[in-house]
């Protein structure tokens, strides 16, 4: 079972590399824009203005390509990831994680966050910490994914 989880991580079912959508576009270049485009939702809520939030339907459409990017690539990462006959399994698996663990965690610590200061950091700031977050984030796992190339683990 190891070897074949090591294989299956290195290329999809169908022998393609693995993270490939198309001939030129990688699933991490999905990913990582999709992770910009959302660290830039993050930065334009934070200056809203206080006394215009209609402006927030000027940025708002932005989420339709953060999540349906985030998310067609992230269901066929986790496909090529799957061993054959698991792939409904894994599915669940990225399900269950992104809208029961992460949407928990998520609002459980921005519930607190957003409050008012001195209760919280109010809303402007947690968009800007929510920006410097992505990006920070996205440096790391950026980082790790080419060391990972380079090592020849994918």
């Amino acid at each position: 079972m190891k070897n074949h989880m090591k294989r299956s991580f290195a290329r999809g079912r169908s022998g393609r590399s693995h993270g490939r959508t198309s001939g030129r576009t990688s699933l991490i270049d999905v990913l990582v824009a999709a992770e910009l485009v959302l660290a830039l939702r993050c930065v334009l809520y934070a200056i809203i203005p206080r006394g215009q939030p209609w402006m927030i339907l000027l940025v708002e459409p932005l989420h339709g390509f953060t999540f349906a990017a985030m998310w067609c690539a992230t269901v066929e990462y986790a496909r090529q990831l799957a061993p054959p006959g698991t792939e409904a399994k894994m599915q669940a698996l990225v399900n269950g994680l992104f809208f029961n663990v992460a949407m928990a965690a998520g609002s459980l610590i921005w519930g607190f966050l957003s409050q008012r200061p001195p209760d919280g950091l109010g809303f402007t700031r947690c968009f800007w910490l929510d920006a410097a977050l992505v990006v920070a984030w996205l440096a790391v796992w950026r980082g790790g994914w080419e060391i990972a190339l380079r090592r020849g683990w994918t």
